[in-house]
């Protein structure tokens, strides 16, 4: 057994932490510097994540798609990982990515991310959350209780209605994880994980939640922060061959949650104006801050970003305004909601 050194990250928090890699003949388990176990990875689950930097070799695992795992000299493991074939889809972004290679080149990233972005054929971008949703989805069962996804139905209307129509989601979709987070993927398509649904007291706070994965997708947020975080090098992979390294890598940032402060209070206001508009009340979106904010623990990545849990809740309820607001759906369908995932 060889033992190798480490950074693990869990997906719920930004911190890395020091741990060894015990290299099996099944797979990789990582340890703790206390000897805990922390997860065992299979290794017909494990794959590249984007493009390795030096000698360092940077890995998920499909069990665990929020954490992250970097090995400092894992280059001769490369060897013993499942190959992964080129998928022809991203190829619809070969042209996308000439344009964004010769762009950046010239201005720059990230700052010039979202100019990026929008040289991107709303296509090619779909073609890619698409390919992430299926990835996602492969991993973790879909949950499609008719009832329950009757109630989604209406709360998806509902929220995506007031938004213009090439700004709306593409699909709304639930898995079975424990995460307490929703994410929304390049072209439109939004995962709520029902661990979200279990942590919520009310439709309301849901619906909170679903508005602000609805602003993301409507400012592009998900393809800039992609963009952003994984810079050039990731764009010229589509010339290179491996380009499901694209969609793995921008799908990564969704699950971590990468955007920038900016686009966060963006996202959190444009969710309150939604609410309003759909007539919901945002103080459903105040209250799963502060429950949030009280037990602390797993917080959700969008959750964590700054600017803190506290002053985004204070804003929603700054910019909530006095009306009477219907419950975002009534008991039974909030019930068949919570329900949607077999037990």
């Amino acid at each position: 057994m060889r033992v190798l050194a480490g950074l693990y990250r869990d997906g719920k928090t930004a911190q890395d932490h020091p741990v060894e890699i015990r290299v099996l003949g099944h797979g990789l388990e990582i340890v703790a510097h206390d000897s805990q176990l922390v997860e065992r990875w299979p290794l017909a689950r494990i794959a590249r994540d984007g493009d390795s930097i030096g000698a360092a070799l940077r890995l998920r695992c499909a069990d665990f798609p929020a954490a992250r795992l970097v090995i400092a000299d894992g280059q001769d493991l490369a060897a013993l990982l499942p190959q992964r074939q080129t998928r022809p889809w991203l190829w619809a972004g070969l042209a996308a990515g000439a344009a964004l290679v010769l762009g950046l080149t010239f201005w720059g990233l990230p700052h010039l991310a979202s100019a990026a972005a929008h040289m991107v054929p709303i296509e090619a971008e779909r073609a890619w959350g698409r390919a992430m949703a299926r990835e996602i989805e492969d991993d973790h069962r879909a949950c499609t209780r008719p009832d329950g996804m009757a109630a989604l139905t209406v709360l998806q209307q509902k929220l995506a209605l007031v938004l213009p129509e090439p700004q709306r989601p593409s699909r709304v979709v639930v898995v079975e994880h424990p995460m307490v987070n929703a994410v929304a993927l390049p072209g439109g398509t939004i995962i709520v994980f029902d661990g979200l649904l279990r942590q919520a007291d009310t439709a309301d706070e849901v619906a909170g939640v679903l508005a602000h994965e609805m602003a993301h997708v409507a400012e592009r947020h998900p393809l800039i922060a992609g963009i952003r975080s994984v810079g050039l090098a990731a764009l010229v992979t589509l010339f290179t061959g491996d380009l499901s390294a694209v969609a793995a890598t921008i799908g990564g940032m969704a699950l971590a949650g990468n955007y920038s402060r900016q686009d966060e209070s963006s996202a959190d206001a444009l969710a309150v104006e939604i609410l309003h508009q759909a007539g919901i009340s945002p103080q459903g979106l105040a209250s799963f801050f502060a429950k949030l904010a009280d037990q602390g623990g797993e917080i959700p990545q969008w959750l964590s970003t700054h600017p803190e849990l506290d002053a985004r809740r204070q804003a929603v309820e700054a910019a909530t305004r006095g009306q009477a607001f219907a419950p975002a759906l009534d008991a039974s369908q909030w019930q068949a909601l919570k329900d949607i995932c077999p037990n």
